[in-house]
């Protein structure tokens, strides 16, 4: 099964007329594609109606971190959205799974998003024990490692099988927050990792992943998934040429027609392989055409494709030159003008060049070109049962079916030919307005039919009352109990080496949390520490949990949910890392409820929300105060695929690369993962923060 994007309403009917499974896509902001066009409320009740005649799913993305402040947001949405029909929800943040389970019971179906980072078979069993259906893997995950997690869990499994790539794990990149402030865990990534960077004095786009092409292995390892697509940002022409190709296979090279970068299969074959990243940056060319031979002043060339005015190609000739080249005129081999030609014809085109044979490449043709238009509908879409009441006195009263009860000035007048009757008095509050989302059925009218009324005035008033029924629904205020906490002090390392690093006498740290595979022995000022990625080629994380269970560990510091499940499972008391990105109090009430003791709240907060959530009073809080911030985790390792590592042992090693600013970004390799820090300090030590501990990352020094 295919599930395809639907950044604009338009490439929605794209996927559904070309026959995919299931579409995505956003409402509003609320959703890691910001910069979609995404759709309104009112348009996702039609399109959902459209999808659904066809019989394709709908899935709803709501994949971002959420903030305290806007938790009532959140509420709005998932009521309105509660009210559409779809058929699932696709979520990062627990925030929006402990507002729906508290106040929509059995409305949604859940989805997790890849930002939740699903990397390993414990991460699936904890969200299917949380009542999720359906499950994105880590695109950082190879076949085999998707094999054993399909067949030791019973929810449908999601994988990415096209589309661009991020360097990051999905969920753990803060490159772009840290650099600019726009966080892609709020669906607002900047991509600095497509720019340029330096490594020992050489440039090259280190972190610039080539797009994921699966359309192969697809076609042999048929499975029960839904193989998902990315795309929003992509055009209607874009989302037809994936679904026809990937639905059928013999039109796979309608792929090389779309913009791209060069294809690449990922870590679908082998984790952190050299072919992940385009170093060199390679030209988007398009899909290969033809050679093009000179004779005299223009050239002859067999397209493979069929040729219309306006198509564009990338020209190249043997010594690497290149130039861009839209058909504004063509002949044929009689040197008639032609608008179109069709494949395997001789055509002739004049090309500013001399040489004597080039390489064409098709890279925007008529072929992908189809009239997908927006034409849903737009207008409110929930019925409101209401009985009105006009007494004597110039009020109205209204009463609906979910116990909203009000009242308002309604003009009455006495009647110089007619009275205003009942059906009159419907229809004006029956109109469709001024509420985007409500419309009221009046069920029953009480009223004597003995006064004239304006229809100004029962405009006005269904307006009032409408305006009033929407604050009684949205107003949905969250707050949580909080108290005054005196901090002790922590720290986190890779190495005991990395305390040397801290601005305060290591003797001062209550707790000290060392990464689990440095520790020999026990001892109790130690908390040990896993990574929030287990899918290691060279560490089996439960061999190393039960490890530091035998040497008497009773606590662990983890970062995703597979830790959390691991941690329980063997009667540890659990500790959420930052890496969790724990941003507001409902998503802390969720892990509360699922056995952690303390929270690290997102290094993604600033000191004001750190310091208000940092009072939670029902679970610990633990706060980044000073230390380097991790920018990223990756499965594939820089040094590595330039060719200064040879081969990939688990090794451990330090180095550094530069942005174009020659700021330096540390960078430790870990099981051949590559943790790359943030070039600026944070030091929150002057904020006067609040917490019951104060972490010291020394990690990246």
């Amino acid at each position: 099964m295919f599930l395809l994007p639907a950044g604009t309403p338009a490439a929605l009917k794209a996927a559904v007329i070309n026959k995919a499974d299931a579409v995505y896509f956003g409402i509003g902001e609320f959703n890691a594609r910001k910069r979609a066009q995404n759709f309104d409320f009112q348009t996702t009740k039609s399109a959902v109606d459209f999808a659904h005649e066809y019989k394709v799913k709908v899935f709803v993305t709501c994949n971002i971190t959420f903030y305290e402040n806007e938790l009532s947001s959140l509420y709005k949405f998932l009521y309105l959205l509660s009210h559409l029909n779809v058929d699932g929800i696709i979520i990062q943040d627990f925030a929006v799974y402990e507002i729906a389970e508290k106040y929509f019971k059995n409305k949604f179906r859940y989805a997790s998003s890849t930002q939740m980072n699903v990397n390993n078979i414990y991460a699936v069993n904890f969200l299917e024990q949380n009542g999720f259906s359906q499950i994105i893997l880590a695109r950082e995950l190879t076949w085999d490692e998707i094999e054993f997690i399909s067949k030791n869990s019973s929810v449908t499994i999601e994988i990415f099988a096209h589309g661009a790539m991020c360097y990051s794990y999905s969920g753990l990149c803060y490159l772009s927050s840290n650099m600019g402030g726009r966080s892609g865990n709020r669906g607002d990534c900047a991509q600095p990792c497509r720019l340029e960077y330096s490594l020992d004095g050489k440039k090259g786009y280190y972190l610039s992943s080539k797009d994921l092409c699966l359309i192969d292995e697809v076609e042999k390892n048929k499975k029960d998934f839904y193989y998902k697509i990315e795309g929003r940002l992509k055009s209607e022409d874009y989302v037809a040429a994936c679904t026809k190709a990937y639905k059928n296979s013999s039109d796979k090279e309608l792929l090389e027609l779309i913009y791209h970068r060069p294809y690449g299969k990922g870590h679908f074959i082998k984790k952190g392989h050299k072919d992940f990243v385009d170093i060199e940056n390679s030209p988007k060319k398009g899909a290969f055409l033809c050679k093009a031979f000179k004779r005299q002043d223009f050239y002859e060339l067999v397209p493979k494709f069929d040729l219309k005015l306006g198509d564009k190609f990338f020209v190249e000739d043997n010594q690497g030159n290149s130039f861009g080249y839209i058909i504004k005129s063509m002949h044929n081999t009689k040197g008639d003008f032609i608008k179109h030609s069709p494949a395997k014809k001789t055509v002739r085109l004049k090309f500013p060049s001399k040489k004597n044979t080039l390489e064409v490449f098709l890279n925007s043709s008529h072929l992908l070109s189809n009239d997908y238009k927006d034409d849903f509908s737009r207008s409110p879409f929930i019925c409101v049962k209401t009985e009105l009441t006009i007494t004597n006195n110039n009020t109205v009263n209204i009463k609906t079916e979910d116990n909203f009860e009000f009242s308002t000035f309604l003009e009455l007048e006495k009647p110089v030919k007619s009275a205003t009757d009942k059906i009159n008095i419907k229809k004006h509050f029956e109109k469709k307005a001024p509420s985007q989302f409500f419309y009221f059925e009046i069920t029953n009218i009480n009223y004597n039919e003995d006064f004239f009324i304006k229809a100004s005035s029962l405009n006005n008033a269904r307006n009032i009352i409408m305006e009033n029924y929407e604050k009684f629904v949205f107003d949905k205020k969250f707050k949580f109990d909080s108290i005054n906490k005196s901090p002790k002090l922590c720290a986190k390392v890779f190495n005991m080496n990395q305390l040397d690093y801290s601005p305060v006498n290591k003797n001062d740290f209550d707790i000290l949390y060392l990464s689990a595979k440095n520790i020999k022995e026990f001892d109790s000022k130690i908390i040990p520490w896993i990574p929030p990625v287990l899918d290691s080629d060279f560490t089996d994380y439960e061999k190393v949990i039960l490890n530091l269970k035998n040497l008497g560990y009773k606590k662990l510091l983890i970062g995703d949910s597979g830790g959390l499940q691991l941690g329980l499972k063997h009667d540890f008391e659990v500790i959420a890392d930052s890496f969790m990105n724990i941003t507001n109090s409902q998503a802390m009430e969720f892990y509360g409820k699922n056995g952690v003791k303390r929270i690290c709240l997102s290094y993604e907060l600033g000191s004001d929300s750190l310091s208000e959530l940092g009072s939670y009073k029902n679970i610990q809080t633990e706060l980044l105060v000073y230390g380097k911030k991790v920018s990223m985790i990756s499965a594939n390792c820089i040094l590595f695929n330039t060719g200064e590592c040879k081969e990939k042992t688990g090794c451990s090693q330090n180095f550094q690369i530069k942005d174009s600013k020659d700021n330096v970004l540390d960078v430790i390799c870990a099981d051949c993962k590559n943790y790359i820090f943030h070039s600026k300090l944070t030091d929150f030590r002057k904020e006067n923060l609040k917490a019951d501990y104060l972490r010291y990352d020394l990690t990246g020094f």
